[in-house]
């Protein structure tokens, strides 16, 4: 069955989600200044087809898959 609680109630067990109903303006805010900061940062980070770091233009990917036969 739904629970009813009552706004006490609701404040008691979910303080943040309470802070952030009382605070609409707050929430804006925080959310503009996390999207601008990660824009800048997108920016700002170096894209590079090969990092510099990558020696072997190969790839090996190993998945251990237990009771599968050997495929040659």
């Amino acid at each position: 069955m739904l629970e009813r609680f009552t706004a006490l109630q609701a404040i008691e067990r979910h303080p943040l989600l309470a802070f952030f109903a009382r605070r609409p303006v707050t929430v804006c805010v925080l959310l503009t200044a996390t999207t601008v900061i990660g824009l800048i940062g997108m920016q700002l980070m170096p894209l590079e087809l090969f990092p510099s770091g990558l020696e072997s233009r190969t790839i090996s990917v190993t998945v251990p898959y237990s009771r599968a036969d050997a495929v040659s």
